[in-house]
């Protein structure tokens, strides 16, 4: 993530600035980094979600994989493997074996 500074923040003329001026400076810049990030902190919501549904859907089974979550919840192969990788560290879900399912630890 990476936002070039603004003249205004560059060199003498930020120096020359009085605190006021820096601050409403600072503001306009924090308030556009906060515009910038809303979709992502939103993405990151809907992953959490994402994660609940997973977990709901692993407990209904004895062994669960990358395949199944791809089914259940329409997702890609990467995501599905993050979620069971989430899933693990939660420890719903036992560890990964090669290409085998993983134990449900959790009901």
């Amino acid at each position: 993530m990476y936002l070039p500074l603004h003249r205004e923040t560059e060199g003498v003329y930020y120096i020359s600035m009085t605190t006021d001026e820096k601050i409403k400076s600072l503001e306009k810049r924090l308030a556009k980094l906060e515009k910038f990030l809303e979709p992502q902190m939103k993405a990151r919501v809907n992953f959490e979600e994402m994660v609940d549904k997973a977990a709901e859907i692993v407990s209904k089974y004895s062994e669960v994989s990358t395949s199944l979550l791809q089914r259940t919840l329409s997702i890609g192969y990467s995501r599905a493997a993050v979620l069971l990788d989430k899933l693990e560290e939660k420890g719903i879900v036992g560890v990964a074996q090669g290409g085998k399912p993983r134990k449900v630890l959790k009901k």
